[in-house]
């Protein structure tokens, strides 16, 4: 009886796991999966992503809006991060 209490606890911990932020993290860090796309992309998505700290998926979601390769979207996402810096450092 406690093995079967044992994997419904094993069975829900990986559920929750499998469904949370930091398993859609890895999914989208290791490439396995595109950044969400459920919606249509802006570029408040890719300045809210570099406020956020999180710069590759700013590249990623830069290079899927307007159809660049990888090297074009980072140098785009470089200068707009350089940018909303100073813009942050002037208020």
């Amino acid at each position: 009886m406690s093995r079967v209490y044992l994997l419904i606890v094993l069975g829900v911990g990986i559920y929750i796991f499998l469904h949370s932020r930091w398993a859609k993290f890895l999914r989208v860090f290791l490439g396995r999966v595109s950044p969400p796309s459920c919606k249509k992309l802006t570029m408040f998505d890719v300045r809210h992503c570099i406020l956020a700290g999180e710069k590759e998926t700013a590249i990623q979601i830069y290079a899927e809006l307007f159809q660049v390769s990888y090297e074009e979207s980072r140098v785009a996402v470089d200068q707009l991060e350089k940018s909303i810096q100073e813009k942050n450092e002037l208020e």
